[in-house]
């Protein structure tokens, strides 16, 4: 299986935003097996070149200052690890695992404008990352090649950014938390897999678009004003679930396929969701609570289930069914609680 393209292309860029002049350069190449390699630098503008190949091999550097470099590259190996620390400022990090099994990389990063480039490729199960941001302006790209992979991510303060890419097989999870100001999110997987995210602040936006077989299962969660939800499942059997608590909240879903089912809850202000559901067997289900809130839903299939829950003031309501044939069995429901409000139902 070939790496994805985008993420090489990724990689190259970072690679040759790299500064050729620096303090101090640290290189280390390694081939064998059990190869360990420490690296501590203190200052400005240090770089960090480790490869390593191998069985049992483990790199691990601290930086601390500004304008530090670590560039970390294993290939060919089982049970790899990689663990780095930078604090400071404008420090970059990348790592590149290439084939093999059960690789782990770890990474903390505190300040301000940090850059994390980190991608994973592997041939059997076990892929792990353990990544941390703390400060302001930092920003994640990450990518996962292979089966039975594991994402963690926790970024705290402001300005922040994670954009994340799996592809493979099948039991892979992403687990990412933000806290804090203008945070982005974005999460593309095309395999079959777990995605739970967590928001809380202001501005926050978070997208996510799932393709695969079967059983995705999505738990978006934002806390916070003027949040954006776009996600887009095509899976069979997905689970995705939505919740937004807050002002100015708006949520885009688009799932399809066979036998899944929707959730979205929304609190607050000026919310405005819809639902677009294709496929067989399909449910669909959204409360708003809450005043100026706007729901439209469009089912397209057979045996679909569309339910709206509205409580509050001027809210408008629609739910449109298209049947594939004359016997498509499909329901709707609208309940609405308060002033102003207005439902539609098309079958």
């Amino acid at each position: 299986m070939s790496f994805p393209r985008r993420t090489a292309l990724t990689l190259a860029t970072c690679l040759a935003c790299m500064p050729v002049f620096a303090q101090s350069v640290a290189e280390i190449v390694q081939r064998g097996e059990q190869n360990q390699s420490n690296v501590s630098q203190d200052g400005t503008g240090h770089f960090v070149r480790n490869e390593q190949s191998g069985n049992q091999i483990s790199a691990q550097v601290e930086q601390t200052g500004t304008g530090q470099s670590a560039r970390i590259y294993q290939s060919r190996m089982q049970e790899s690890a990689v663990s780095v620390y930078q604090s400071g400022a404008n420090n970059a990090f990348t790592a590149y695992q290439d084939r093999g099994t059960e690789h782990a990389i770890s990474l903390r990063q505190d300040g301000r404008g940090q850059v994390a480039t980190v991608a994973q490729r592997g041939d059997g199960t076990g892929l792990s990352m353990d990544l941390q941001q703390q400060g302001a302006g930092n920003v994640f790209l990450l990518s996962q090649d292979g089966f039975g992979h594991v994402l963690n991510v926790d970024t705290n303060g402001q300005y922040n950014r994670v954009e994340v890419e799996q592809y493979g097989g099948s039991t892979v999870s992403a687990d990412i938390n933000q806290t804090g100001n203008s945070n982005q999110i974005k999460v593309v997987q095309d395999i079959v897999g777990t995605v739970t995210i967590d928001q809380a602040g202001f501005a926050n936006r978070a997208s996510l678009n799932t393709t695969g077989r079967d059983y995705a299962n999505v738990d978006l969660k934002q806390d916070g004003n003027r949040n954006v939800a776009d996600i887009d499942v095509n899976v069979r059997m997905a689970q995705t679930t939505v919740t937004q608590i807050g002002n100015d909240n708006n949520t885009r879903v688009d799932q399809g396929m066979l036998g899944g089912e929707v959730r979205v809850t929304v609190e607050g202000n000026g919310n405005d969701a819809t639902l677009d559901i294709n496929g067989t067997s399909q449910t669909a289900h959204l409360d708003q609570f809450g005043n100026d809130n706007v729901a439209d839903m469009n089912i397209d299939g057979f045996g679909a289930t569309g339910i709206i829950d509205q409580t509050g003031s001027a809210n408008v309501a629609g739910i449109v069914q298209s049947p594939t044939s004359d016997f498509s069995f499909n329901s709707a429901s609208i309940v609405q609680n308060g002033n102003g409000n207005v439902a539609n139902i098309t079958q």
